[in-house]
């Protein structure tokens, strides 16, 4: 995966948007899942064959991009084209000592999430 494609932090920007913007029943507009599906793209290519993002065991990239990744469903955002990363996410959940992220508390976002 290039550096350059993810610049500056553009994951979270689109990701922060999808899981905590959409909660009042708004489609999520069409540049931010276009762009969504760009980086989950990537992701997917970049996990084809190994089993974490930057090494052959978890680091910090796995951790940073974890938690957006895994509330994704909250925006309305389906994981199910990208196969490698809910099994990429398992992987992290496995850890020694994982401790899962807070879904959200709003019973609009516990909805979207089924």
């Amino acid at each position: 995966m290039a550096a350059r494609e993810l610049q500056p932090l553009q994951p979270i920007k689109f990701y922060t948007y999808a899981i905590s913007g959409l909660f009042r029943s708004k489609p999520a507009p069409p540049d931010v899942i276009e762009k969504t599906d760009r980086i989950f793209t990537l992701l997917e290519r970049h996990l084809e064959g190994q089993r974490f993002l930057a090494a052959a065991h978890p680091t910090l990239a796995d951790i940073a991009i974890y938690s957006y990744t895994a509330l994704v469903d909250e925006g309305r955002i389906s994981l199910e084209p990208y196969p490698n990363l809910p099994a990429w996410l398992a992987r992290v959940e496995a850890l020694p000592r994982f401790v899962p992220v807070r879904r959200s508390r709003l019973p609009e976002l516990q909805q979207a999430a089924r």
